[in-house]
């Protein structure tokens, strides 16, 4: 029994000196600083606290939103997401700290050097820590994945495709990156020329861009390999060494050109025989052109104007099998005839022989300049910057020029094409209207396109701050930030862009280098967010590089201090013992708050309901309370508790309204108020006629405090109160 009464001692004893403590002027709020460890290949995510002071021990601490308490203040294996370490002391002081975990990811660049023919080196970076990493890639929409050796990949690709490169860590996690891959200009066949007789037709191939190509003929659709001629090496674009001649009619064929690095086919539909007599245009300039006439059995073969009717030249016609070279074949012409040189562009008529006919025939030719050129828009992937593409015929004369004209007609880009220089870039024109590109060879030979600018790739984005509780490091505060970025600049979705990045490069003025902690998808919202996770206070520049150059943009963020919340009154004000409502108020915290009576004296149980969001406490009538107190805690779980002495008044003021109308006044002792009503200001009248110092104070009907002054040492009769105050019922002290 006594061992019992001893312990019981004891035990009051220690929540004396508990009490004494916690209620000590000595007393400090405790403190607590926690680590974050994100989740890493092989490295479990966790949150540790990682020093407390301050308070009186022991700690307890628990993890928000999972309700996790413990004694150590450590914390594993959590989802990615945001959490708030609670700290709790002897005293039931609580201090928050908010802290986020990242998901695990890294990310992957790429840079291409085209080796030519096609083929194509790639140089892949990553932010990855693990070191037994796999490489790979996947072309167009093939499921197979190439794996290769380390982080630089050669393949062999055919443009315009996307290829979509991967990085695997030794736990399986991945990151993807896209680069597209456009049509190398290389080797093309331009035509398949023909020449139709009456027992057969022959196929002239006319071809650019090869080196010494193997020329082969199939028949078509039963892909029989006819014949396969080599051309030499050097510029050679076709002739008498790559041509097919007795070909039968009744069958469809294709020609496939082909050297070590391009490969070109087109296809030649069957003819049906027209007569085996032509004009033959050839050696096209800038203003005449060349031309021959097949033979007519006569002397002479005579050529007009289709216009005028009139003669232009006549002259001899050579025998079938002599005279000029065909410059198709590299033959003479079959059927003899004659060259008129240096003809101007137009349209001209001459009689010719027809032998599948056997009878003279009149035939027509237009010829006009063959060398056109032609511009397009092409798709860019350069924020602030658009791209054309021109087209010019490759036997047109050099130079090729081209000019790029915004829809004011100002000249924004000039050009000097060339076979491989067909891609032009020029500034984005920011308003409506098309484009205008004039492409002029060397003959002068002009062709104006007008061009829609179709879509063109901006930044925009929007800026958020999660969280503002105090942080990790401390009491400062903290939050993570987030830029939202919309998908066709941040993202690249479906416009073949790389995606962006982002990183902090100052933090209150000074420069640092901090990377983004994580970005993802938004499914929903179409955007690209970036993370930046565990930031202290401060204000923070972030630089965002999007599109394939790396365009710059920049934005300022605030993480604004944290402040302890704090309640504003001072008391709360009872009129003798009627009902009445009191309001708190609170500064500092992050909203939203809770508010919850924890203590009265006398003791009123009915006022302890736990909790609640409204603010305001309805105080029941009767109650002849002396003290209450309350506590409010933010969002962030810090708390701040005062109690508030209840000052009755006998004599209930305020005021009453007063109903007699030929009186504006309400007499109160030693105070008179008028008038009363008032409507934009009032007067108090002072009976005192010595010197004393006065304090006044104006509280509104749900016991918040509006107006305080104080008068020291004076001798007044009337006091004017001009403050604007809203309509209502006020309580005077």
């Amino acid at each position: 029994m006594k061992n019992h009464l001893l312990l019981l001692l004891m035990m009051a004893l220690a929540c004396v000196d508990l009490k004494a403590q916690c209620g000590s002027s000595n007393y400090t709020e405790p403190q607590f600083t926690v680590n974050v460890q994100n989740p890493e290949c092989r490295v479990i995510p966790e949150i540790t606290v990682i020093s407390a002071s301050g308070g009186i021990a022991p700690y307890t601490y628990t993890l928000l939103p999972t309700n996790i308490s413990n004694a150590t203040g450590t914390f594993s294996n959590l989802l990615p997401g945001t959490y708030f370490v609670q700290m709790k002391d002897a005293c039931g002081t609580i201090r928050t700290r908010q802290a986020t975990i990242a998901p695990y990811s890294f990310t992957i660049s790429v840079t291409m050097a085209s080796l030519g023919c096609g083929k194509f080196q790639f140089d892949i970076k990553t932010t990855a820590t693990s070191s037994n990493l796999q490489y790979g890639y996947i072309v167009g929409n093939r499921s197979d994945t190439v794996w290769a050796a380390g982080d630089q990949i050669i393949a062999q690709l055919a443009g315009p495709v996307t290829v979509h490169f991967v990085v695997k860590d030794e736990c399986g996690n991945t990151a993807t990156v896209d680069q597209f891959i456009p049509k190398e200009f290389g080797g093309y066949i331009k035509v398949l020329n023909e020449r139709i007789m009456c027992n057969g037709q022959e196929i002239y191939p006319e071809y650019y861009g090869f080196d010494a190509p193997t020329v082969c003929l199939y028949t078509y659709p039963q892909r029989q390999k006819v014949e396969c001629k080599q051309a030499p090496p050097g510029t050679y674009n076709g002739g008498a060494l790559t041509n097919f001649f007795s070909l039968p009619f009744g069958q469809d064929y294709y020609v496939i050109v082909e050297d070590g690095c391009y490969r070109d086919s087109a296809f030649f539909r069957d003819k049906t025989s027209v007569g085996g007599s032509e004009l033959n245009p050839f050696a096209w300039r800038c203003n005449t052109f060349d031309l021959h006439s097949d033979g007519n059995l006569t002397d002479s073969v005579c050529l007009y104007n289709s216009v005028t009717n009139q003669l232009v030249e006549c002259k001899k016609s050579n025998a079938p099998g002599s005279g000029g070279i065909n410059p198709n074949t590299g033959q003479t012409w079959p059927y003899g005839g004659a060259e008129f040189y240096n003809i101007p562009y137009g349209t001209y008529y001459t009689y010719i022989y027809d032998p599948c006919e056997d009878t003279l025939i009149r035939i027509d030719t237009t010829v006009r300049y063959p060398f056109h050129s032609s511009s397009k828009i092409h798709a860019s992937c350069t924020i602030g910057e658009s791209v054309i593409a021109v087209n010019y015929h490759p036997e047109a004369p050099q130079p090729w020029t081209t000019r790029i004209y915004w829809p004011n007609d100002s000249l924004v880009a000039s050009y000097q094409s060339s076979g491989s220089n067909w891609i032009h870039p020029y500034p984005t024109y920011s308003g409506n209207g098309k484009i205008k590109v004039m492409t002029e060879d060397g003959c002068g030979k002009r062709d104006t396109s007008l061009i829609d600018q179709g879509f063109v790739i901006q930044p925009i984005r929007r800026k958020e701050v999660l969280g503002g509780c105090p942080g990790i490091m401390g009491n400062s505060g903290g939050g993570d930030i987030v830029l939202h970025g919309n998908a066709a600049a941040y993202s690249g979705n479906n416009f073949d862009l790389p995606r962006g990045t982002i990183r902090v490069i100052k933090k209150d003025g000074q420069s640092v280098s901090i990377p983004q902690s994580f970005t993802q998808f938004n499914g929903t919202t179409g955007e690209q967010d970036y993370y930046f996770t565990n930031l202290s206070t401060g204000t923070y520049i972030l630089e965002s590089s999007v599109g394939c150059n790396g365009y710059k943009v920049y934005d300022t963020v605030d993480i604004k201090p944290y402040v302890y919340p704090t309640q504003e009154q001072t008391h709360i004000t009872q009129c003798g013992t009627n009902s009445f409502a009191f309001k708190d108020t609170v500064t500092g915290g992050v909203s939203p708050f809770t508010y919850e009576i924890l203590h009265t004296v006398p003791h009123l149980s009915s006022l302890l309901g736990g909790p609640q969001s409204s603010n305001t406490f309805m105080i029941p009538p009767g109650a002849t309370l002396d003290t209450i107190q309350i506590r409010v805690a933010d969002f962030c779980g810090n708390a701040h508790i005062k109690e508030f002495p209840v000052d009755r008044i006998a004599s209930c003021l305020p005021l009453e309204v007063n109903a007699e109308p030929n009186t504006d006044s309400i007499k109160n002792k030693n105070v008179i108020v008028y008038p009363n009503p008032s409507r934009q200001f009032f007067y108090i009248q002072l009976t005192k006629r010595v010197k004393s110092d006065y304090f006044l104070e104006i509280i509104n009907s749900v016991g918040i405090k509006v107006l305080e002054r104080k008068y020291m040492n004076i001798e007044v009769k009337t006091i004017e109160v001009r403050d604007k105050l809203a309509s209502g019922t006020y309580f005077l002290n």
